[in-house]
């Protein structure tokens, strides 16, 4: 693959370790099943053929949202019996 002519993310941005948040949102998202992150993309904005995309992080944001108003579940946690 032919190297753009810009600088990439990686030759700008200097390296670091996630912050609290992002290292949750990962635990979050490594935890899911394939059709449970498609369920939270879906619930994030995802549909075929629109020109946006949302990505693991905006799931994240959106499950954030949605879980601190009350709404829904983390998907990490199991109703009571």
């Amino acid at each position: 693959m032919k190297k753009p002519p810009w600088p990439t993310n990686q030759e700008t941005m200097a390296p670091r370790e996630p912050t609290a948040d992002e290292a949750e949102g990962i635990r979050w998202w490594n935890g899911l099943t394939e059709p449970e992150r498609a369920k939270a993309l879906a619930d994030a904005g995802w549909k075929s053929g629109v020109a946006w995309t949302p990505s693991a992080a905006d799931a994240w944001a959106f499950h954030k949202k949605k879980t601190q108003a009350g709404n829904v579940l983390p998907f990490t946690e199991k109703p009571a019996p």
